[in-house]
């Protein structure tokens, strides 16, 4: 997994604090589908970006770089 996707940092987030994608699901409120998408490709929409920074307590710039 390359550190120019987004999913990078989110998926070493679950990994750190031992946390699944169907929790991660649940706590954003999202299909899990969702989650699959992004991990799939690499990508996730701005929306999500600032939820995911809100559901882990990280900043944007700690997740995404930029």
């Amino acid at each position: 997994m390359s550190k120019d996707n987004d999913w990078y940092s989110i998926q070493l987030y679950l990994d750190v604090n031992e946390r699944s994608m169907a929790w991660l699901s649940r706590r954003l409120g999202v299909h899990i589908n969702t989650i699959r998408s992004w991990k799939r490709t690499g990508k996730v929409s701005q929306m999500g970006k600032l939820a995911l920074c809100y559901i882990t307590g990280q900043t944007y710039e700690q997740l995404f770089g930029s």
